[in-house]
């Protein structure tokens, strides 16, 4: 069992990234919790990537969270599976404009992509839009039955 100091970080870790993620492979989705700042902010890291020339090269890739199970790949398609998001920077830079679109112009608090970022792949991404100033570490059961 994890120390109550790795805890502790995991938790700081999940703050600062600004929102709590899991997969969901018998259901083939991957599931964000967060309020708006938090999910804005990801869609915005998302942004920063498909800005950064040095992430053109196929296989290149950022983890994220305090799990690093989350991965953006750079990639020749669109796809989502189990091992992470994939695409051209072009897609991830089309995906950061679908999270903002769907947070900003909706008062719905949750949505979905699938299709119209991966065509045909089978799964999802879930976004739940929590209200502000949600604790995306109170989301992750683990930290919260040991602390």
């Amino acid at each position: 069992m994890p120390s109550r100091e790795i805890d502790l970080e995991t938790i700081e870790e999940w703050r600062e990234l600004g929102f709590y993620y899991d997969v969901d492979r018998p259901q083939q989705r991957w599931i964000l919790r967060g309020d708006r700042a938090g999910l804005l902010g990801f869609a915005s890291r998302l942004r920063a990537y498909a800005r950064n020339p040095k992430n053109a090269l196929l296989s290149e890739h950022e983890h994220f969270g305090p799990y690093f199970y989350l991965t953006i790949i750079t990639a020749e398609a669109a796809a989502i599976s189990g091992d992470g998001w994939h695409g051209t920077l072009a897609d991830f830079g089309r995906l950061a404009v679908m999270i903002e679109g769907n947070l900003q112009f909706s008062t719905q608090t949750e949505f979905r992509i699938g299709d119209e970022f991966a065509m045909g792949c089978g799964w999802t991404i879930l976004f739940f839009v929590e209200q502000d100033g949600f604790d995306p570490s109170s989301a992750d059961a683990g930290i919260v039955h040991r602390i």
